[in-house]
Formats: C-alpha cells, sequence, structure tokens
C-alpha cells in the first residue's frame, strides 16, 4: 500500500482537495503538511504539521516526508519549503509537483536571485509534474530546463463540474459581464475596462470578483471601473459561500479573463459548463487547451461583445461535462497515488 505525503500551500483549493481525499481514498494513508502564509484565511484544521517560521515545524516533519512512497508538492510558493527539499535530496525522486500557473511566473519575473536558483535546483530534479495542460508542462520544462515525467490530472473539485442542463442560455441585449477572477494584477481588468468603455450601453451590470489578492490593486481597479461603469460596477470584495458565488456566475452572460497564463480556470470551466460566452487570450495555456478540447472561446481581441451560437454552446457543455468530472478526477489521482 503506497503512503502519500501532502505539501500543501493553504488556499480555498486546500480543504476541498482534503476531503476527496477523505472521501475516495480512505484505504490508503495520506498525510497533509501545509504552508503559507494564509492561516487566517484558509485555517489547516485537516494538517498534521503546519510548516511555520519555526525550525520545529520543519524538523517533525521530516519522519513522514521520508517513510512516504510520494510527496505531492502543491504549488511551488515557498523558498523556505524548497530550501527544506533541496536539503534533503534523498526525497526528490518522489516529489511531484502540482503546477498552479502562478508559480511558474517566478521564473518569467526573478532571475539570478537565491531564491530563483534555489527552487529552478529543486523543480529541475523532481520526478513528475502534475497538469492536465500540456502546455503549462511543456513551459515548465523549457523555463526550468528539467526532464521531469508528466502527469495529467485536473487535480482539484474546483475544477469538476457535476450538474448537467441541456437548455439553451438566454441571449439578453441588455447583458451582465464578468471582468476577471481576483485582486491580481494578472487580471489586466483596465485593459478590458477601455474595450468596454464603447460598449456601455449593452451592459446591465459589471461584476468584479476582488474578494482575494493584491488590495491595494483591487481599490484601484474599483476606483477605475466606477469612473467608467458609475451604477452598473459591481465589485465582489468579500470570500462568499461556494454556492451563493455559483449563483452570481449563474447570472453571467459573458466573462472576460485576461489573464497571460493559466488561471481562473475554476471560474471558467463552471461558465462553460453553464454554456455561457467565454473571453480569454488566444496565445494562453487554457485557451490552447480547451481548443483541443473542441471548447468554442471569443478571443480577448474581439471589438465585437458577442454571444457564441447555441450550437456552440451546447457543444462546449458536453465537452465540459466529458472531461471535468469527479470520475475522471478520482480515476487521474488514483493512477498518480499507485504506480
Amino acid at each position: 500500500m503506497k503512503e502519500i505525503c501532502h505539501l500543501m500551500y493553504l488556499d480555498k483549493f486546500s480543504k476541498p482537495f482534503y476531503l476527496l481525499i477523505k472521501n475516495h481514498f480512505t484505504s490508503q494513508p495520506h498525510h497533509f503538511i501545509t504552508y503559507g502564509e494564509s492561516v487566517s484565511d484558509y485555517v489547516p484544521d485537516f494538517s498534521e504539521n503546519h510548516l511555520t517560521n519555526r525550525l520545529s515545524a520543519f524538523i517533525n516533519a521530516i519522519p513522514t516526508l521520508n517513510r512516504s512512497d510520494k510527496v505531492i508538492l502543491h504549488g511551488a510558493f515557498s523558498t523556505k519549503v524548497l530550501f527544506y527539499l533541496m536539503l534533503q535530496p534523498w526525497l526528490w525522486n518522489k516529489v511531484y509537483w502540482v503546477i498552479w500557473g502562478k508559480d511558474l511566473q517566478f521564473f518569467n519575473n526573478r532571475k539570478r536571485s537565491i531564491s530563483y536558483v534555489i527552487r529552478k535546483f529543486v523543480l529541475s530534479r523532481v520526478k513528475a509534474y502534475i497538469t492536465y495542460l500540456p502546455e503549462d508542462y511543456e513551459k515548465a520544462k523549457c523555463l526550468i530546463n528539467a526532464k521531469p515525467v508528466f502527469r495529467e490530472c485536473i487535480a482539484y473539485p474546483s475544477n469538476v463540474v457535476s450538474d448537467f442542463d441541456d437548455r439553451d442560455c438566454e441571449r439578453k441585449k441588455l447583458k451582465i459581464i464578468m471582468v476577471g477572477n481576483s485582486a491580481d494584477p494578472s487580471n489586466s481588468h483596465v485593459d478590458v475596462f477601455d474595450k468596454l468603455v464603447g460598449s456601455k450601453d449593452e451592459i446591465s451590470k459589471l461584476i468584479v470578483p476582488l474578494s482575494y489578492g493584491d488590495k491595494i490593486y483591487a481599490a484601484e481597479i474599483i476606483e477605475k471601473g466606477q469612473a467608467i461603469f458609475k451604477d452598473k460596477f459591481s465589485p465582489l470584495t468579500e470570500m462568499l459561500p461556494l454556492n451563493d458565488y455559483k449563483k452570481i456566475l449563474k447570472q453571467i452572460d459573458l466573462a472576460f479573463f485576461n489573464h497571460d497564463r493559466q488561471q481562473a480556470m475554476g471560474n471558467t470551466i463552471y461558465l462553460l459548463s453553464l454554456g455561457k460566452t467565454v473571453y480569454m487570450r488566444e496565445n494562453t495555456p487554457s485557451w490552447l487547451f480547451f481548443e483541443s478540447k473542441g471548447v468554442v472561446l471569443k478571443s480577448i481581441k474581439d471589438d465585437e461583445l458577442e454571444y457564441i451560437a447555441p450550437s456552440e454552446s451546447m457543444s462546449n457543455k458536453r465537452a465540459i461535462f466529458k472531461y471535468f468530472n469527479e470520475e475522471n478526477l478520482v480515476k487521474q489521482w488514483t493512477a498518480i497515488f499507485n504506480e
């Protein structure tokens, strides 16, 4: 029986993933060691050991890491954690890195720093990269100059859809628009606002999720959005229960995700499962992945606010439900855990 250790960055994805493991992999020992600064937002009540700044926490985690057959590194965001792995080279060949997208940005933005060297050193030596985006795998290999194996997995319950609705979407003249998914500058909100200025008369509401990320950036986007769109501008500044957030997504007609990397995939997958129209950059791993699955998207370069055709909407729903389902998620993780 394989023993698995999850070295997990604390985020909104963490607890649902733990529950997935608890519900579907009860016959297999799984250990959770967490890290990250957001303890107040995502309390690690499922964690056996949280890697704080105290040396004792890292020392106490060593036996679990060493007796485990696999170490699943969920996100590579902490230089301390990667340095910790660097000091234990006998672990490298059983480490599987789940690429989150944002952790790849580090290699684009910070070169020649100590953190860069440590990250590249460790991640170039681990056994496998886990992602469902082949383009992210290839990009990681290129940036890090590594030759790990590729393991396909949709990774988290946030990427799973469960309710299929065969009804067509209403195509309203006055549209509810969503821009971005967070207060991360990679959303490039202002570029989308500038694009939408000429179509203000076609918009009934502009919803902008800003509940997590850079608070200073969020304030700037709220000021800019209110100045342009007045009372049509509707920022979401508080984290909502998932079901409440999904109710908002069901209202959306068109969504704009102007990221230059993999991001907002949970939002995108859910919106596509509802048959909604999604705008995205054509050169992103996300676009290329969806295109490979036969999903129809709108290019962020398009000037008109247009719905995809009803036939395309229904085709998108089927494609999303075929791949992003819980059965497939469990099947993919089972293959990784047991290999």
